[in-house]
C-alpha cells in the first residue's frame, strides 16, 4: 500500500526556563543565518546554480564561526534555505513558461527556450529576460524564531512514554574549540518515533510547537464516479452533481474583512496620536499585534476546517474530481476597495491545497483543467449562446439555471475535451469556443434544433 508524509505539531511539555531561552538566542543567531542568505541569493544569483557550490562560497565569507553555531546547524539550515530559494525559482518559471507555450506554437523553440531558462543563459534573450523580471520578486526573510533539527545534524529524539526529548546543539562552550552545550526540550508527541527532519517554531505569543513528519498509509480510493468541481467565493466547492461543499466560508470573510477594516482604521488614528505625543504607552498597549494574529489565526483555522471537511466528503463519494486551474493571476477592472478588500482574502490557495492533500492520502484522482470562460458557456451546448448575472446562468432559451452549477459541468466536460488543454490562451479558448457557437447556430438556422454531438 502506498504511503503519505502529514506534519503533525506537537505542544510543548514542561521544560526548564533556562533551556528554552537557550534555545530562543540559537533560534536568532539562525534567523541572522537566513537573512544572509536571502540577502545574497535571493535575487538571480542562484538561478540554475548547484546548492553546494553555493555553500561552499557562501562559507568562505560567512562562516559558522561568525554566528556562534557549529557546521551541522549551520549547514542544514542553510540547505533549506537555498531549497526555498530554488523552489521559488521553479514558481517562476513555471509562469514564463506559460507564457511560452501561449506564444509560441513550434515545439522545437519552445523547448529551446525552456532550456534556456534553466539558467542564465536566458538574460540574453529581450523576451524572456523581460518576463522573468515581471515574475521576479526580490526575496528576503524575516523569520527568526525557527530551528531545523534532524538525526545528521547532531539532535536526538528520545522519546519517553507520550514525551519526546529533543537533545540538540546550542551555543560553543567557551574555553572548548569545537565543543557545543547540549539543550534539551520536551515535546508532547504522544507515541511517535520520530524520524527525519523535525522544526522547532517559537511563537510570538510565547508559545512553542514542534513540527514533525509523519509516514501513513494512504488509503485506495475505489470509486470509479468522477465529478467537476468550481471553486467559489460563498461556498469553497460547487459540485456537477448540484451539491455545495463549504457553504459559509464567505460569510466568514465577509465578517473577517469588516472587522479588520475598523480595526485598522482605529490603530491609524492611534498611531497618527503616538507620532503626534511620542506616548510610549499608546505604542506597548494599543498597537501591538498580539490579539491581532491571535484573532487572524482563528479565522483561519474556521476556514480550514470548514473547507477540509467537505473536500473529505467529496472523496469519499468520488474517486476523480476535475478543478479548475486558478494558479494565475487574472488582471481586470477594480471592484471597489470593499469588494477588492474580500476577494483578496478568498481562500482560493487553501482550496486547491486541500483537494492535493487530500487526494493523495485518499489515493483519488485530482485532474486540472483550464478555467477560462467555464462560467460564461452554456453547459447544454457547450457555446456562448447563454448570458450570467449573478449567481443565474440564463440560457439562450430563457430557462434559468444555477451559475456555479452551469461552471461545475462545463469543468467536467473540458476533462475530455481535446482542443481546449490546461495551458491553451484564453484567447485560442474564445476562438475555439466562438467557431462551436457558430456552428451550432448554424445548425439550428437549418432546423436541427439539437446540440451538436461532442460540443457539450
Amino acid at each position: 500500500m502506498n504511503s503519505c508524509t502529514v506534519t503533525q505539531i506537537a505542544q510543548v511539555a514542561k521544560n526548564d526556563t533556562a533551556e528554552i531561552l537557550k534555545a530562543r538566542d540559537l533560534a536568532y543567531r539562525l534567523g541572522h543565518l537566513r537573512k544572509d542568505l536571502w540577502n545574497k541569493f535571493g535575487g538571480v544569483q542562484a538561478w540554475g546554480a548547484k546548492p553546494d557550490k553555493l555553500l561552499k562560497e557562501f562559507k568562505l565569507t560567512h562562516p559558522p564561526e561568525n554566528y556562534q553555531l557549529d557546521f551541522k546547524n549551520w549547514d542544514k539550515t542553510a540547505t533549506q534555505v537555498l531549497d526555498d530559494i530554488q523552489m521559488t525559482h521553479a514558481a517562476m518559471r513555471e509562469q514564463v513558461i506559460r507564457k511560452i507555450y501561449a506564444r509560441y506554437s513550434e515545439k522545437e523553440t519552445r523547448k529551446a527556450l525552456c532550456h534556456d531558462l534553466k539558467t542564465l543563459v536566458y538574460q540574453a534573450n529581450n523576451v524572456l529576460h523581460r518576463w522573468v523580471r515581471n515574475a521576479f520578486g526580490r526575496g528576503h526573510t524575516q523569520v527568526t524564531n525557527h530551528i531545523v533539527l534532524c538525526h545528521k545534524n547532531g539532535a536526538t529524539f528520545n522519546r519517553k512514554n507520550r514525551i519526546t526529548e529533543v537533545v540538540f546543539n546550542g551555543l560553543p562552550i567557551e574555553g572548548k574549540n569545537n565543543r557545543y552545550e547540549k539543550i534539551t526540550l520536551r515535546f508532547k508527541t504522544g507515541k511517535v518515533n520520530l524520524t527525519g527532519y523535525a522544526t522547532i517554531i517559537f511563537h510570538e505569543d510565547g508559545v512553542i510547537r514542534l513540527h514533525y513528519p509523519v509516514k501513513k498509509e494512504a488509503m485506495q480510493n475505489t470509486n470509479s464516479n468522477k465529478i467537476g468541481v468550481d471553486k467559489g467565493f460563498t461556498e469553497a466547492l460547487t459540485g456537477s452533481d448540484g451539491e455545495v461543499y463549504g457553504d459559509g466560508i464567505g460569510k466568514i470573510i465577509t465578517q473577517r474583512s469588516h472587522w479588520l477594516k475598523t480595526k485598522m482604521q482605529n490603530r491609524h488614528k492611534l498611531h497618527v496620536l503616538y507620532k503626534k505625543t511620542g506616548n510610549e504607552n499608546i505604542r506597548k498597549n494599543n498597537l501591538g499585534r498580539k490579539t491581532l494574529d491571535k484573532h487572524t489565526h482563528a479565522a483561519q483555522a474556521q476556514l480550514k476546517s470548514v473547507i477540509r471537511r467537505d473536500v473529505r466528503v467529496i472523496f469519499s463519494k468520488f474517486g476523480t474530481v476535475v478543478c479548475e486551474d486558478l494558479s494565475g493571476k487574472f488582471n481586470g477592472k477594480s471592484l471597489g476597495k470593499n469588494t477588492n478588500r474580500k476577494l483578496s482574502a478568498w481562500c482560493k490557495g487553501e482550496i486547491h491545497q486541500a483537494l492535493t492533500e487530500i487526494a493523495d492520502r485518499t489515493g483519488s484522482i485530482l485532474k486540472i483543467v483550464n478555467p477560462a470562460y467555464t462560467s460564461q458557456v452554456d453547459y447544454l451546448t457547450g457555446t456562448l449562446l447563454g448570458t450570467r448575472n449573478g449567481d443565474c446562468f440564463i440560457r439562450y432559451t430563457g430557462e434559468v439555471v444555477q451559475a456555479d452549477y452551469n461552471a461545475a459541468m462545463n469543468i467536467l466536460a473540458r476533462d475530455d475535451d481535446k482542443d481546449i488543454n490546461r495551458y491553451t490562451p484564453y484567447q485560442k479558448v474564445k476562438q475555439i469556443l466562438l467557431e462551436r457557437t457558430a456552428c451550432f447556430t448554424e445548425k439550428m438556422k437549418l432546423g436541427g434544433g439539437v446540440p451538436i454531438e461532442g460540443l457539450a
